[in-house]
């Protein structure tokens, strides 16, 4: 699958291994390269159902977002991209569809005062 990222920041962060674990400390800058390497590996989003990490659409107020498990609560955000992804009849994302993600950062999603990923 093709990544791209919300910035050049986030992309130069993540794609290199040393500022990402001065950043993000060396626990969960492995888990996002676990993470990357993941989706990196893959042809459609559906192909990450059976891999570690809990791949899924988030809900509510973060709808048109996917996330997976990093440490903790914390979860690498990302989206269709481009954002116009195919939905099922019952509103679902159609997964085999969707061979481009953008990713969008890091975030608690359960915190509701922080909405954007960082």
């Amino acid at each position: 699958m093709q990544l791209w990222y919300r910035n050049d920041g986030l992309r130069k962060e993540f794609e290199d291994g040393r500022l990402l674990a001065r950043k993000r400390g060396r626990a969960q800058s492995e888990k996002i390269q676990l993470r990357l390497a993941q989706l990196d590996v893959v042809e459609s989003w559906a192909d990450l159902a059976g891999l570690p990490g809990r791949h899924r659409e988030l809900n509510h107020d973060k709808a048109g977002w996917m996330a997976c498990d990093l440490d903790g609560r914390h979860r690498l955000i990302y989206e269709p991209w481009p954002p116009t992804a195919p939905r099922r009849v019952d509103g679902s994302l159609d997964g085999a569809a969707v061979r481009a993600v953008r990713i969008l950062g890091v975030l608690d999603p359960h915190e509701r005062k922080n909405k954007k990923p960082a």
